[in-house]
């Protein structure tokens, strides 16, 4: 019965494994057959008729390299018995596989111009990262390994994603031909809304997690550096065109920079609470130890 229950689980295990494979290459074709417009119109195209105060430089999008390659090194890691049936997978796997649908949903809705349905999936992709990295933080304490090869890509994904979301949220407005005062507020509102997540992360999240920091600097930097000459964003061509003063687009820049920089310093802050949090839990397990040795 034993070796039956066994058998039972090491099935589940690598069929949990190809479901996680097939999930990233799926996710990773469609994102980047996107870019072919081979759906319809790039993510480029898009991104200048919705260019928004919140766009960053092209450049900032460089990140969905990275993105990809360390959840691939997560695809590959799982795959391998020592880690395959680390409760970190298991926890990850459901709403990391969600997280892939909805990207891919979101793809296919963004391409064709659908900009509500391209919202409801991106905020579907950062449920599901939240969730995946949250849950996974409840578990015991987990190796450096294990952190690195299965938990850590998914706060560099869900930094940018958060991001994203803002961008999004805001191109949502200028789909519906919003006016100048709305997207104003919701531009200020929306880089607030970035900060605020970076502290909850850094201060209230049960393990500190220094990526989403980072990332929202990397994020935040584009839009001040995009800010610098906003050709697209005053192009008279434009999709919903508007005469932004020079003076909001400056106040929007340097309020973007500021929010950077104390994205970054929340980030080393939250290098040091991880570091202080994994110390204290292994001296607690080396206290357990020396208990139960002396029991």
């Amino acid at each position: 019965m034993l070796a039956s229950f066994l058998q039972k689980e090491v099935c589940r295990v690598r069929v949990q494994s190809w479901l996680n494979m097939l999930a990233y290459l799926v996710n990773l074709g469609i994102t980047y057959g996107s870019l072919t417009g081979a759906f319809g119109a790039t993510n480029e195209e898009l991104s200048e008729k919705y260019q928004s105060l919140v766009t960053p430089a092209g450049y900032a999008f460089a990140i969905w390299g990275a993105i990809f390659t360390w959840e691939g090194i997560f695809a590959v890691a799982q795959m391998f018995p020592s880690l395959s049936t680390s409760p970190v997978v298991d926890t990850v796997t459901p709403w990391w596989i969600y997280a892939c649908c909805c990207q891919v949903a979101w793809t296919l809705f963004f391409a064709q111009d659908l900009i509500p349905g391209s919202l409801v999936c991106m905020l579907g992709i950062l449920l599901g990262l939240v969730m995946a990295i949250l849950r996974t933080d409840f578990l015991p304490e987990i190796s450096l390994k294990e952190y690195f090869l299965l938990r850590a890509p998914f706060s560099l994904h869900c930094g940018w994603i958060i991001a994203a979301s803002v961008l999004n949220i805001n191109v949502f407005a200028d789909y519906y031909m919003s006016s100048q005062e709305t997207l104003l507020m919701l531009a200020m509102v929306c880089l607030a809304g970035i900060a605020v997540i970076v502290a909850l992360f850094t201060f209230a999240a049960p393990r500190a997690d220094p990526l989403i920091g980072l990332v929202a600097a990397w994020a935040l930097l584009g839009i001040y550096v995009e800010l610098e000459n906003p050709e697209n964003l005053l192009n008279m061509n434009k999709f919903n065109y508007i005469a932004w003063p020079q003076f909001v687009i400056e106040s929007v820049r340097r309020t973007a920079l500021v929010l950077s920089i104390a994205s970054a310093c929340a980030a080393s802050i939250a290098i040091f609470r991880s570091g202080w949090q994994r110390m204290r839990a292994s001296d607690k397990s080396l206290t357990s130890d020396d208990a139960t040795a002396v029991i």
